[in-house]
């Protein structure tokens, strides 16, 4: 059986798929291969950590407070 916690992850996993490149609106994210990790931090909020290409890490420099809300 599944834990909440797992099936939790699982949903995130499956709204990343879901994101598209936004040069490449056909490919998410998911499969462009470049999503590293995703970690539970609480019970409500979790981790998502990303390969990003040297000469776009500026472009893709994380500001504090990052958030997306699962409206579903």
């Amino acid at each position: 059986m599944m834990t909440t916690a797992e099936a939790s992850l699982d949903r995130v996993w499956e709204v990343l798929d879901a994101v598209p490149d936004p040069e490449i609106p056909v490919v998410s994210i998911r499969e462009l291969g470049i999503l590293r990790d995703v970690r539970p931090e609480t019970a409500d909020a979790v981790t998502v950590s990303f390969d990003v290409p040297e000469t776009l890490r500026d472009a893709f420099r994380s500001r504090p407070v990052h958030h997306v809300e699962d409206a579903h």
